[in-house]
């Protein structure tokens, strides 16, 4: 009798059932397998970038797909960008500004990441000599290249921005 019920159980899970969970609820897991649920669940297209890392524990009560992915990102501090129907997430969030000047959200993320981040969203080339492993958090809008740099490198006292 116990095979039978785990062949069930396994069955369900699977989806071979016509009718979709109404409620889903994580206890402290990869918060990249959360999206991948919310992915399936959903039916869309979810790449979570290097940054996307750690655990989670979160519920999702019987609401629309996107509003739980919503509500994930905002309290993970998670961000998204939707291109070409891919939703792309990330803990880094760069916007350009009128004017061309940055908007960069990030939080508690590795610098280098960042840097990466900001010099390919810029179109720009930022060289950097090896970091040390660490975290960092930014907030702020209007500016520059050479700002954003400074700021991301400011706690490193060791290293100078030049260019």
């Amino acid at each position: 009798m116990k095979r039978i019920l785990c062949l069930i159980t396994i069955s369900l899970s699977l989806g071979l059932n016509a009718q979709a969970p109404r409620s889903m609820d994580f206890l402290d897991k990869p918060i990249t397998d959360i999206l991948i649920a919310l992915a399936l669940q959903a039916k869309l297209s979810i790449v979570p970038d290097e940054t996307v890392t750690g655990n989670a524990t979160f519920y999702f009560p019987d609401v629309e797909p996107r509003q739980a992915l919503a509500s994930f990102l905002a309290a993970y501090n998670l961000y998204m960008r939707e291109e070409a129907g891919v939703i792309y997430i990330s803990k880094i969030d760069i916007a350009i500004e009128t004017g061309g000047t940055l908007s960069i959200n990030a939080d508690d993320v590795d610098p280098s990441a960042l840097l990466r981040a900001i010099s390919k969203r810029a179109g720009k080339t930022v060289l950097y000599d090896s970091i040390p492993k660490s975290s960092v958090t930014v907030h702020s809008k209007g500016l520059s290249l050479r700002r954003a740099v400074e700021i991301v490198m400011a706690r490193f006292t060791d290293y100078q921005v030049s260019g």
